[in-house]
């Protein structure tokens, strides 16, 4: 597969394996070298227990350039470079949503107007070595000045941010490269909701013995020390996988060969969920509150669960979904790339919407026939705009009320 082809196939990939076997070694960041313990399920009410955490003071700046209602506007960064995957992720500051971050293959951009204007924002640091393949970040909800990212298809590795994203230092021990493919080939990353220290941390290939295929990173103390945790065996692990939280108990593990697997205790067990198809890229995951209910893309629709632990596949919700967000009453969806062969959706359906009280029923969404569809969505409450990665159509933005 040519190169291009795949960082498509492949870019924003929550990625792979858990766990039955939860062997591995704990490595310290700030220890060269040394197994410092062994790996096993956390205790319960232990790091991972969900203590209190104090969001930063909440801001609400002025966004004074915005369209119509329903007027779709785009508000790429000129300087991104579109003619391979452009813009791939979009994440807003809970915090201060006038506050935009976008991932792409020119490095990572920064908002503080909604969108009006942007500015490179990683130019120290390691700035060099993250821009050369796509930016993903992953930012702490309760220090969003601190963020993760790997740079897929560049410089191997997982890299931190404590300034909000100007500089960067890597963060995986010499423990963890011996066994991350490539010596960290990341695929993704996920935060813990209950726990902003606590991050899970994947491959886009497969792991290296005595490790199973599906093996992963995870940490308590945001990236400090590391344990090497095995998915579990016969799991094929590498690109087309994704591994995330429900909540601090409750994980998935989404996988286009493996389907879609739950654990309700961190990972020591799973159980597969029939009638999933999950397709090779990322479906977003959407919570409506942190206990639920849930919606998910997914390869044959958007996945809704009540509760967690029941899923199904809405009718009528599209198919090859990756964007996935709400408002706490509408939940819109996107499909997007990379599609297989008669699966390209026709440009104007590539958006859907559906009431989170009636889950069934989907309409499309007004939007324009763009080409790539959103493999990304975000939703900024206090201006009521809903943003959209788009991938070689850039990042688009639309206020719906």
């Amino acid at each position: 597969m040519k190169r291009s082809a795949r960082l498509a196939a492949c870019i924003g990939i929550l990625v792979l394996g858990c766990v039955s076997s939860r062997t591995g070694a704990r490595v310290s960041g700030s220890e060269a070298g040394g197994v410092t313990g062994t790996g096993g399920a956390p205790a319960p009410g232990g790091a991972s227990g969900g203590a209190a955490q104090e969001s930063p003071p909440r801001v609400v700046a002025a966004c004074d350039k915005l369209g119509a209602v329903g007027a779709w506007e785009n508000v790429t960064p000129r300087e991104v470079d579109l003619s391979t995957f452009g813009v791939t992720t979009v994440s807003i500051i809970p915090s201060n949503t006038a506050t935009v971050y976008i991932g792409t293959l020119s490095g990572l951009f920064k908002t503080t107007d909604c969108g009006a204007t942007w500015k490179h924002i990683d130019t120290g640091t390691l700035s060099a070595d993250i821009d050369k393949g796509s930016v993903a970040p992953l930012i702490d909800p309760v220090q969003p000045e601190v963020m993760y990212t790997g740079s897929l298809y560049g410089t191997n590795g997982l890299f931190k941010s404590t300034d909000g994203g100007v500089n960067w230092k890597s963060i995986l021990t010499p423990e963890v490269q011996k066994i991350a493919p490539y010596g960290g080939f990341v695929g993704g990353l996920d935060i813990d909701p209950r726990n902003h220290l606590h991050i899970l941390v994947t491959w886009h290939e497969v792991c290296a013995a005595p490790y199973n295929e599906a093996c992963y990173a995870e940490t308590f103390d945001g990236g400090t020390t590391w344990t090497l945790r095995n998915g579990q065996k016969g799991w094929i692990g590498g690109e087309g996988t994704q591994l995330g939280f429900l909540d601090e108990n409750r994980w998935y593990f989404n996988s286009v060969s493996n389907g879609m697997w739950l654990s309700s205790d961190r990972g020591a067990k799973w159980t597969k969920v029939q009638g999933i198809s999950v397709s090779h890229g990322r479906g977003q995951l959407y919570r409506v509150t942190p206990a639920g209910p849930f919606f998910m893309g997914a390869g044959n629709g958007v996945l809704f669960s009540a509760d967690g632990t029941t899923w199904q596949v809405m009718p009528n919700s599209g198919e090859l979904i990756a964007g996935v967000t709400g408002d706490g009453t509408t939940v819109w969806s996107s499909s997007a790339f990379p599609y297989g062969e008669g699966q390209h959706p026709p440009p104007d359906r590539h958006y859907l919407k559906a009431r989170i009280a009636s889950p069934t029923a989907w309409s499309k969404f007004d939007a324009p026939a763009l080409s790539g569809g959103g493999n990304q969505l975000a939703y900024d409450p206090d201006h009521h705009i809903l943003y959209s990665a788009n991938f070689w159509d850039g990042v688009w933005r639309v206020v719906v009320e």
